[in-house]
This record gives C-alpha cells, sequence and structure tokens, in this order.
C-alpha cells in the first residue's frame, strides 16, 4: 500500500491551496502556466511553484525532568539535522513543552504552553520577532498554556487550555479577537461552507470524558458546540469531503487503560458519528488520505491509510529501517509536496534521556534515511521556498 494520490500544494497556506494530482517532477516539466483557454486574448495565469527546503520539529522536552524545549531543522539540501537552532540564533531556549508549530507566509508560530506565549520566529534564520503574551492580552484564564495552532486569511489562530481560542493578526503581531469554545481545546481547522469560513475546535475535556466540538462562525463571530457519545476525547481533527474526522483518545477503563480509541467520521453539524478506525493513537493527513499509527490494549499495533474518499482503510508498512526503528511513535507528517513521510521516534516509555530521532521515508514505506532529533518530538511542518529562488 501507498499513499497515492497525494495532491501537490503550490502555497503551504491554508487559504492558498491550490492541488494537483501529479508528481513534482511531472509539474515542473509542464511549465509554470496553465492553459485555461485557447482563446487568444485570454490571459495565461502564471502559479509560482514551492518546493520543500526542509523540516522542522519541534521537540517538547520534559517540564519534569528540567529537559527544555527546542527545535530541530533538518535541511534537505545538505541532508544534514540541525539541533537547537532557536537556542542557537537567540542566545536563549524555548522554554519548556512547547506543543505546535506552524509556518505562516514568511513566519514560524511556537505555542509555548508553559510560558503561556507564542513565540513567531523568521522562517528563514529562526531569529525571534516577537514573544506574544497570551495571558497579558487575553487574560488569565483565557489565555492559558497555548496549545495547538492554524492560520487563515491574514491570521493566526491558537488554542487555549483556559477554553478560548485566541486571534492573531500577521501584521500587527498583536491579539485582536478571542472565541470562548469548549473544556480545554486542542486541535483546531478552518474549512468553508460556502463562501463562510468556520473555525472548528476539538475540546478534549483533559481526557475526562465530556469532549465537544466548537464550531465558530468567523464572518459573525457567533460560536456553537456540539456533543455526542463516543466522541469523549477529542485530540484532534481533519475536513475533508465536507465532513470531518476526530481523532479521539478514548475513556479510562476499570484498569485505568484508554479504551474506544480511534478515528471517528462526523458531519459538520455532529450528526452521523461513525468509528472509521480504531485503537488510532496518532495521525498525520494530506489530501484525502490519513496516515495512521494504531495500537490496541492487547498490544498489537501498526500503521494503516484511510482514504476518506470512502472511508476505505488499508495497512501500510515501514521497511528497511532496522537501524534505527520507531520504538515509540511521535509526530508524525507526509509532504505534500514529494509525498515523503517523516516519522519521529522517542525511546521506550520513562526514558527520556536516550537519543531521539526522525525517519524520513518514500510515499510508499521505504526507508530513506535517519535524522537525530530533540527531546520528545511533538509536531513536524515543512518549510517551502518558491522553485525560482
Amino acid at each position: 500500500m501507498m499513499l497515492n494520490d497525494i495532491p501537490i500544494t503550490i502555497h503551504p497556506s491554508i487559504d492558498m491551496q491550490i492541488q494537483f494530482k501529479h508528481t513534482v517532477l511531472a509539474l515542473m516539466m509542464a511549465g509554470a502556466a496553465f492553459f485555461a483557454s485557447c482563446e487568444s486574448k485570454t490571459e495565461i495565469p502564471t502559479m509560482q511553484i514551492m518546493v520543500t527546503k526542509g523540516a522542522i520539529v519541534l521537540n517538547s522536552g520534559d517540564v519534569y525532568y528540567s529537559l527544555d524545549g527546542s527545535i530541530t531543522y533538518i535541511d534537505f539540501t545538505t541532508e544534514q539535522a540541525q539541533q537547537n537552532v532557536f537556542k542557537y540564533a537567540n542566545g536563549m531556549s524555548l522554554g519548556g513543552s512547547p506543543d505546535d508549530v506552524i509556518v505562516y507566509d514568511d513566519k514560524i508560530y511556537v505555542a509555548g504552553s508553559v510560558e503561556n506565549a507564542v513565540f513567531v520566529l523568521n522562517a528563514k534564520n529562526f531569529k525571534l520577532i516577537q514573544t506574544i503574551s497570551t495571558t497579558e492580552q487575553m487574560g488569565e484564564p483565557e489565555g492559558n498554556c497555548p496549545k495547538r495552532l492554524c492560520a487563515y486569511d491574514g491570521k493566526v489562530y491558537f488554542s487555549t487550555r483556559g477554553g478560548y481560542v485566541g486571534v492573531i493578526d500577521t501584521q500587527t503581531l498583536s491579539i485582536v479577537n478571542k472565541y470562548q469554545v469548549g473544556p480545554s481545546p486542542e486541535g483546531i481547522a478552518v474549512g468553508m461552507t460556502g463562501e463562510t469560513p468556520f473555525l472548528y475546535v476539538a475540546n478534549s475535556d483533559e481526557g475526562l470524558g465530556q469532549g465537544s466540538i466548537s464550531v465558530v462562525n468567523l464572518l459573525s463571530g457567533s460560536a456553537s458546540e456540539w456533543t455526542n457519545d463516543r466522541i469523549a476525547y477529542p485530540m484532534d481533527l481533519f475536513l475533508a469531503n465536507d465532513g470531518m474526522y476526530v481523532l479521539d483518545g478514548g475513556v479510562l477503563d476499570g484498569n485505568m487503560e484508554m479504551e474506544d480509541t480511534g478515528i471517528y467520521r462526523a458531519a459538520l453539524d455532529g450528526s452521523n458519528v461513525t468509528k472509521v478506525a480504531k485503537d488510532a493513537r496518532v495521525m498525520s493527513a494530506v489530501g484525502y488520505n490519513i496516515l495512521y499509527y494504531h495500537k490496541s490494549k492487547d498490544g498489537d499495533s501498526g500503521y494503516s491509510v484511510l482514504d476518506t474518499g470512502g472511508d476505505h482503510t488499508s495497512d501500510f508498512s515501514f521497511q528497511g529501517d532496522a537501524s534505527s526503528p520507531i520504538a515509540q511513535p511521535g509526530a508524525m507528517a507526509i509532504d505534500p509536496n514529494t509525498g515523503y513521510i517523516l516519522l519521529a521516534s522517542s525511546p521506550e516509555e520513562d526514558d527520556v534521556y536516550s537519543p531521539c530521532h526522525v525517519n524520513l521515508y518514500t510515499r510508499d514505506g521505504q526507508f530513506v534515511k535517519s535524522y537525530p532529533a530533540g527531546a520528545c518530538p511533538k509536531r513536524i511542518v515543512f518549510l517551502y521556498r518558491s522553485y525560482d529562488d
């Protein structure tokens, strides 16, 4: 099984995506213009082709063991991994337990959960541009512990443990709005219904079993919330095919182990909730595919691909990494330009001091190379540059 029909993303921003089901090589050979019409007076629209420059690995560290968070940069040109790039660029630590990272336009945004801040970095050199204090600008507890990030239409949105989503204006780098959502929101995403953008928020309730999904109309600012008995601990979500796919952590059983973990499909209004992948623990989505790691209470584990076009699941295997095995799967990301998969591994549980690493695989799961990473790699995103740079 391979990840078929992965689209090419010409611009990595959510609101400017143009997707084509071709390979990068075919796209480059086709030239940098589309011929939309044969009429002689029709202007030929041009496009900017983006190629993958490298990958940013956000390492959360471990506050309990006094291990600060850090950033590893994997340079695909030199095929080298640079450790602690934020610290070397700024002469300071990233702090404890950073939770998420995104690249939007020419900036990198990092959610600093312990520092109650969103760090804004220059995407070219990792220099700190601004530290946005979420508690100072939103108040307590609204801005407490920023968790997850997404971007849309010149704004960066971040969820907070205080039960809010803050809105950063990317020009002024200040918080210009906030929305009250459900308890302990985690994953967030923006989707369009007609011409109206909606923000969808997975409210985790800290795994206490009363999770929900908030829906915010970004034009009117109105917010609603829906619940379903099957979705107890929503941690992340992905929008596709006029619906959403929710990664749910399940509930604790009598032996204090999680059960009913998986990926659920739901209509955007919360109806028609169906489990489409059981025992899922980590997922990454691109195009119409969701690659996920699953592990049952009995210890059976593996990888699968969920085709959201028909909610069809197929087994997926990673091969050739015997010298750098994935002991404890963590961050997972798929580059839409190449189909390459990056999969981060932490050591076995309760071993925070052993080295972590990130493996690079082809779209069909063949091992290419392993890179060292910092403590507890948690998120992976890609950096792009224009083809004519």
